[in-house]
């Protein structure tokens, strides 16, 4: 149909950058792969393929749409995507803008755009949900067809519908193009329809339409208009007119599927009977009569090489300059219904069948099979005759010959070659041909054949290699020994070898003869057959001198040997080689060796063999051949010699178990387009993240795994990645083939991730594909709980300092306090006690001549009060703490009064009411040394001759009263000093230390009152 044309002229632009089917080869050459269910397909029916812009796979299926990126499936369907709303794919639009359109046969219409998945159905004013065709014009518009709801146009996110009721002949929507003059037209089952500025005209068969059912559109270069219908044939409408083909004009049926434009101009369509070709008006048809295989060809398209590619209900067809080829009927394309084409931008050729999705692609190597020709797949030796042709030989199958690149069978006449395996062939200068065979050596003339075994004197019948020396003699290298033949005569060597089974002969440019075995290398030289030693393995298998000379040998776990310069040089896997195992050497003519082996066939340039044979250590790199590459087996010849031999045209053959491998070097196609990378999926703990710019991820995640691929469907198992998570990883990290990057433990903040891949052919893209994401740190790991833990810690050490500078000024302030109580102690003690001895011994003084007797009682008394003094002196200096109170406070307050006021001419008077259950022993002890200061001052000061103590203790009040009759103060006028010089500042700061409060009544004549009130007494 017409959308193949624009996938065409895209294949044309792509075609200088990439690869594509080369039309110069057989069909049967190209490399077939397949994927099914069981590979990760959601369904086997495929419907249609496209490639997104990005390079992803497309593939609708009959129960869901599938992702490939050439390796995994990504399978999206309406249990796993509310958005998709119908499993079964009708139709898939790559859209420019990298968007992926998918009508289902139910479920209106998806798009898909930078990962999210959005549903359009008739609440978005979609006119039906059975959609049966997308386009996209050039100006990106999408415009749906639909079963039963007409043209649907969507622009600028809205829907506009064209219906039955807007002016359409039928609902029901086949194909849309839109020609170079903004027309769009569309195919309906009642008429072709052309839309103009919202205008609607109708062609009928009133108007010369053929057929109302149209089923195909195209506009031509020359801007005609193509209408294929479904009974009509086809038509062309040009300058206003039809001109209709039919099967009476030579169409092979009037029922068209198809219709296609070739790079040439030529129109293809195909139709129910057959393929059809238009050119200069004239139609050129294609059925089964000359060439396809099943009468109806259902599905057309054109790649980029000019192509046709013809699917019928038999199988696949191609057609080029080279004519008309179909794949063989056991072909697993031929036996599968064809449903879509589509050709990725690689130039690999995607088919969708009802059994799964296949691959056709061009490979590096060319195998050429029984179905180009050849006996047998098992390929035996080769030899190339002095007049370019080649000789192949098979494992039973007998013998080929290859003149001028056509593959014929040789000797077909000789029943010995069918039934022996070719083991050696050459050709000798005097033009007898010479097979070695599983039982015996046969010499071949034009007309003749002779078959020599042991009992004609070889040393043995299995022949493995012929070669003539320069001498003309035939040497015959057997599975049990060597010999030469001349004039007729064998002449047979026993013992000559260290292992009888030859591999090789060859005669070097001195005339010097090599014997390759399975014991190691001998030299035949004047007439001794001498072991050389030094090889990295005996076992040999192959070899090749080079320009120099130098002799190229093969071995069996021992890579490659080279005599050169007279000594043996081993070039190994530790050297870079592919394997270890080589069968043959060979040098094209760029300078790149050759190898065959048993995993295909790998290549090496030779400047970096010469490189390690002048004692550098950079490493030989190699490039495998096998399967992916065209190979339909990766085991080599082992037993044949030579099993590789390269041909005067530059070509090199090599002989597998799978076919004959040609290789031509210097027109090897290398993939030229770097693969998209895409990162997919980033997973965190088990749990996929949606990617996006800000990505910030929840502290306390310590599992990472990024999942990425390379869009590049050559061969996407060789595809190999590097990444580096920056901020993290220190270098890039070669990942090979792998998909997946892990990571643990990884510390908060800021990182990119970063991944690069290359194709097939080793092409790096560079930028790649990155994802930049935040883990956020857990509280205690931000900048703010390190700020908060300096500014604590410094907060802690202010208040440390400030703690221990109050700890220094408390103990400052209690070494002051207690000095201050210390002195008010011994000012209220030891202090007082002197002053009432003072007063005793004054009395003495005034009474001794007098009274004696008095006198001695005051001397008593003083002593008695020295000794007190002296006792209380004592508890200072031994523990700075005066004993507590008595327990009988009464008590306490009657020795006090008694004591300061023994034998003085002083009337006292105690009273005390309440208890002391309660009252802390602090607060009695101050109340003590507070009347001891009242009573002292009131004895010295007052001149007084009665002093009351009362003293109330009654909780939560005490209130002591210490009253004298004596001359009393004004104690307004009273100055500072004499306040000192009473005590009153001592007692002042008793009252405080226990939460009292010191009262003074007094004027002038009047006496003393102080009162002593403590409210907190605990």
């Amino acid at each position: 149909m017409s959308r193949v044309f624009s996938a065409l002229c895209l294949g044309l632009l792509l075609s200088n950058c990439a690869l594509a089917l080369d039309p110069h080869r057989s069909i049967t050459q190209y490399i077939v792969e397949s994927w099914h269910q069981e590979d990760g397909l959601p369904q086997n029916h495929i419907t249609r393929i496209v490639q997104t812009k990005d390079g992803y796979l497309w593939i609708g299926t009959l129960e869901g749409l599938a992702r490939f990126d050439g390796i995994r499936f990504t399978i999206f369907e309406k249990r796993n995507t509310l958005q998709i709303k119908h499993n079964l794919i009708w139709e898939l639009l790559a859209a420019s803008d990298g968007s992926l359109w998918i009508g289902t046969f139910g479920g209106g219409v998806t798009r898909y755009k930078d990962g999210i998945f959005q549903h359009f159905g008739a609440e978005d004013g979609l006119s039906d949900n059975i959609i049966i065709a997308l386009y996209e014009d050039r100006h990106k518009n999408i415009w749906i067809g639909t079963r039963d709801g007409g043209l649907n146009l969507f622009r600028n996110g809205r829907f506009t519908s064209y219906t039955m009721k807007a002016g359409l002949p039928h609902s029901t929507v086949d194909d849309i193009i839109l020609d170079r003059n903004d027309h769009l037209w569309f195919g309906t089952d009642r008429g072709l329809c052309r839309l103009t500025q919202g205008r609607i005209k109708i062609y009928t068969t009133k108007d010369g339409l053929p057929h109302n059912t149209v089923v195909a559109l195209l506009e031509d270069r020359a801007g005609r208009i193509w209408i294929g219908t479904d009974g009509g044939g086809v038509a062309i409408l040009s300058n206003g007119s039809f001109h209709t083909y039919s099967t009476e004009n030579g169409l092979t049926n009037n029922f068209v599927e198809w219709i296609s434009e070739d790079p040439q101009g030529k129109i293809w369509i195909t139709t129910k009977s057959g393929l059809n070709s238009f050119s200069n008006g004239k139609i050129k048809t294609y059925t089964e009569a000359n060439g396809l295989s099943g009468p109806a060809a259902d599905l057309l398209h054109v790649d980029r090489q000019g192509n046709i590619w013809v699917a019928t209900n038999g199988g696949l067809h191609r057609f080029n300059e080279r004519g008309l080829s179909a794949l063989p009927s056991d072909h697993i394309l031929s036996r599968n219904a064809i449903h879509s084409m589509m050709e990725d931008r690689e130039g690999n050729l995607w088919i969708g069948t009802g059994l799964g999705l296949y691959r056709l692609k061009d490979g590096k190597v060319i195998t050429y099979t029984t179905a180009e020709g050849l006996p047998s797949d098992a390929v035996g030796a080769l030899f190339e005759d002095q007049q370019g042709n080649l000789w192949i030989g098979s494992n039973r199958g007998g013998l080929t010959v290859s003149r001028n690149g056509v593959f014929q069978p040789a000797y077909a006449w000789v029943k010995e070659l069918k039934q022996k395996s070719h083991h050696c062939i050459y050709k000798d200068r005097q033009n007898n041909l010479w097979i070695g065979t599983d039982s015996g050596l046969i010499r071949l003339t034009q007309s003749r054949v002779q078959t020599f075994t042991v009992q004609n004197g070889l040393p043995g019948d299995v022949i493995r290699a012929v070669t003539q020396d320069s001498t003309g003699n035939i040497w015959i290298g057997t599975g049990a020994g060597i010999a030469s033949f001349k004039d007729d005569r064998i002449t047979t060597y026993t013992d000559a070898l260290a292992n009888p089974v030859v591999r090789f002969i060859h005669e070097d440019r001195t005339k010097k003869l090599w014997i390759g075995t399975d014991g190691g290398l001998h030299l035949f030289q004047n007439g001794k057959f001498t072991l050389q030693h030094a090889l990295s393995n005996p076992v040999l298998r192959g070899i090749y001198e080079d320009a120099q000379g130098s002799l190229w040998m093969g071995t069996i776990g021992g890579g490659v040997n080279v005599l050169k310069e007279g000594r043996f040089t081993a070039f190994t896997v530790k050297e870079g080689l592919f394997d270890d195992t080589v069968f043959q050497v060979l040098e094209d003519i760029r300078g790149n060796f050759w190898m065959s082996c048993n995993k295909g066939i790998f290549s090496a340039p030779k400047k970096e063999f010469e490189s390690r044979f002048k004692g550098s250590f950079e490493d030989i790199h190699s490039t495998l051949y096998a399967k992916a590459e065209g190979m339909r087996s990766t085991e080599s010849m082992a037993s044949v010699f030579p099993s590789a031999i390269k041909t005067r045209d530059g070509k090199l053959w090599f002989s597998t178990t799978g076919g004959l491998v040609m290789i031509q070097p210097e027109t090897i196609q290398f993939n030229k387009t770097p693969p998209t990378v895409i990162i997919e999926q980033l997973i965190v703990d088990s749990v996929s993240t949606r990617i996006n710019q800000n990505l910030s991820i929840p502290s306390g995640k310590d599992k990472f795994e990024f999942h990425y691929t390379a869009l590049s469907l050559v061969a996407p198992e060789k595809n190999k990645f590097r990444y580096i998570l920056e901020g993290f990883d220190n270098a890039w990290i070669e990942a090979g083939t792998r998909r997946t990057a892990y990571y643990t433990n990884i510390p908060p903040g800021q990182y990119t991730f970063r991944v690069t891949a290359s194709n097939n052919d080793g092409l790096w893209n560079i930028s790649g594909a990155s994802i930049s994401f935040y883990l956020q740190p857990h509280f205690y790991e931000t900048i703010w709980f390190y700020f908060l833990c300096f500014m604590s810690a410094v907060a802690l050490f202010i208040a440390i300092h400030r703690l221990r500078i109050r700890h220094i000024r408390s103990k400052l302030f209690a070494v002051l306090e207690e000095r201050g109580r210390i002195s008010r102690d011994f000012h209220d003690t030891v202090a007082q006690d002197l002053t009432a001895i003072s007063l005793h011994l004054k009395t003495v003084s005034e009474t001794i001549p007098m009274d004696p007797e008095i006198a001695k009682k005051h001397v008593d008394i003083a002593r008695n009060i020295a000794r007190d003094s002296q006792s209380e002196a004592r508890r200072f200096l031994q523990n700075l703490r005066p004993e507590p109170p008595d327990s009988n406070f009464g008590n306490s307050m009657q020795q006090l009064l008694q004591q300061l006021t023994a034998g003085l001419p002083i009337q006292t008077d105690l009273s005390v009411k309440g208890s002391t259950s309660g009252i802390s022993p602090v607060v009695l002890e101050q109340i003590l040394k507070i009347t001891r200061e009242a009573v002292n001052n009131a004895i010295k000061h007052s001149g007084a001759h009665c002093i009351e103590v009362h003293a109330l203790l009654e909780s939560p009040v005490v209130q002591v009263k210490i009253i004298d009759d004596g001359r009393g103060f004004d104690v307004d006028s009273q100055s500072q000093v004499d306040w000192q010089h009473y005590g009153f500042n001592s007692m002042q700061e008793r009252a405080a230390q226990c939460g009292g409060r010191i009262q003074i009544h007094s004027r002038p004549g009047h006496g003393t009152e102080v009162l002593f009130t403590v409210d907190k007494i605990y």
